[in-house]
């Protein structure tokens, strides 16, 4: 059971992690082609992390519970993924 969990906890940091870096990428890239190249934020569905810049000086911030519902997002998502795969294989036996 706990070997189940951590497994979960393990599939989700990654999933997080890779949608993290997506988001990141993909905020790049779309202040890159509108030449506000400083700025980027990281986080979806909430964004939880923000830099800017104004007037040559770089502001950022974060939200640490938008950090931590992107996280139970992911958990969720591996947890239903798993819930569903269980249910075909007992199906297929």
């Amino acid at each position: 059971m706990i070997k189940r969990i951590l497994n979960l906890v393990f599939y989700s940091s990654i999933l997080f992690c890779v949608v993290s870096f997506l988001s990141l990428i993909i905020s790049v890239i779309k202040n890159k082609v509108n030449h506000t190249f400083p700025n980027f934020e990281l986080g979806f569905p909430f964004k939880y992390y923000y830099q800017i810049q104004v007037n040559f000086e770089l502001q950022y911030g974060t939200t640490k519970t938008h950090l931590i519902y992107n996280f139970i997002i992911c958990f969720i998502v591996i947890v239903l993924f798993n819930y569903k795969q269980q249910t075909k294989n007992n199906i297929n036996e």
